[in-house]
């Protein structure tokens, strides 16, 4: 599957589409109906991915802009100039770079990137649901899958909070199954100075708790996307105050 087609065929589920639908379905619907997310912490997280795993890619698709504001005429001259690319500002652009020396500085950590091939796709069906799924991987190795973050707060227990707060754990058991790999780790840079480098294993608890997650949310979309489509605009949140 290549890229394009990958990210255009909504008829397999990915990790990102379980966050939607863990909000509600009615978020997933409007995933699916067009409604699209960019922020620029988005944008400057998929710079920071090209400038480690695709910076051939990052030559071409990302630009500096050295306006002091992102407003006026000289920045919408700007932006209709680079249609379609990441911008950053010259601040942005400064935490990339050292944040790309941080990593190319570790060797523990570029041992695992160079053994591992980016960007990887893979598709399979859910044994449990019957779901088709996809996945498209920072890094796959020989026995382990790995991914990239960007992060305020490396160390370990700060970065578990973040885990449980962004569904980091379901990620890791999706791609895990998907991949059919045995390992799972994080590589996190913080996002200024001095840029620190984690590298985080996962433990059988880390990844158990989020195939849980992944599984009941693969149910959740059963019923209400193939099942059920006439009751997504019927979702409701209950509980008590």
């Amino acid at each position: 599957m290549e890229e394009k087609e990958y990210y255009a065929d909504k008829t397999m589920i990915t990790n990102s589409m379980l966050g939607r639908l863990k909000k509600s379905p009615q978020h997933l619907q409007m995933y699916f109906d067009g409604e699209k997310e960019e922020t620029q912490a988005l944008n400057f997280g998929s710079a920071f991915h090209l400038a480690i795993l695709e910076p051939e890619k990052a030559e071409e698709e990302v630009v500096v802009y050295e306006g002091k504001t992102r407003r006026g005429k000289e920045w919408e001259a700007f932006k209709e100039e680079n249609q379609g690319k990441i911008i950053l500002n010259t601040s942005e652009a400064k935490d990339i770079e050292g944040m790309r020396i941080a990593i190319t500085n570790n060797e523990e950590v570029m041992d695992i990137i160079r053994q591992s091939d980016k960007e990887q796709i893979a598709k399979w069906t859910d044994e449990d649901t019957g779901v088709n799924c996809k996945g498209r991987a920072d890094m796959v190795g020989k026995n382990f899958v790995a991914d990239l973050k960007t992060t305020q707060n490396g160390e370990v227990d700060a970065f578990r909070y973040s885990c449980l707060k962004y569904g980091y754990n379901r990620q890791a058991a999706f791609y895990m199954d998907g991949f059919r790999k045995k390992n799972f780790y994080f590589i996190c840079v913080e996002k200024s100075a001095p840029y620190r480098v984690s590298l985080l294993d996962t433990s059988d608890g880390f990844v158990a708790s989020g195939r849980v997650e992944y599984k009941h949310l693969l149910e959740t979309y059963s019923h209400y996307f193939i099942e059920n489509p006439n009751e997504i605009e019927e979702f409701i949140i209950k509980g008590e105050l």
